[in-house]
């Protein structure tokens, strides 16, 4: 069985105990920039801790998908030392920006708009390392009649349930 998080389009599958598989290394999307995107000094400016190789992996982006929800991911192509991401909520105006850099300074962030995306995904970061930063196969999926459930190390303990 597959689940494809809204959150960045990435497609996990699962073991055939229920938990998900890690997926291949080299499947991470990236997009190109998309015009839509507001001005970054329309935005409020800070800064954070996380790095690109913390925050860019895929147990980290399986439990972003399922505590941000109704919430897209743009990971763009690195360019001279730094790779955006994007995130924004389809569903308003809100939008986060935060822009990984090899050169060793503070990740830049941006946010706008009513919902504080950033620090939504800062707060779900946290929530993954409180639980001891589980990789992919603690989290799984259990498929109903009334749904698809995806759960958090133990199938009765559910996160997400969608149609």
């Amino acid at each position: 069985m597959t689940w494809t998080s809204p959150y960045s389009g990435r497609t996990f599958t699962t073991r055939p105990e229920g938990g998900f598989a890690e997926p291949p290394a080299t499947e991470h999307a990236t997009t190109a920039f998309h015009t839509h995107h507001h001005p970054l000094a329309q935005g409020d400016a800070s800064s954070t801790p996380l790095t690109e190789r913390e925050f860019c992996r895929p147990a980290v982006e399986l439990a972003l998908s399922l505590r941000l929800r109704d919430c897209r991911q743009q990971l763009a192509a690195k360019r001279y030392g730094v790779r955006p991401l994007w995130l924004t909520d389809p569903a308003g105006d809100s939008w986060a920006c935060v822009l990984f850099r090899d050169d060793g300074l503070p990740t830049l962030t941006w946010q706008g708009g009513p919902r504080r995306l950033w620090d939504e995904a800062e707060a779900a970061y946290r929530w993954w390392t409180r639980q001891g930063e589980p990789p992919c196969h603690r989290f799984g999926l259990t498929v109903t009649p009334h749904g698809r459930h995806i759960w958090f190390h133990k199938p009765g303990n559910v996160l997400l349930t969608t149609p």
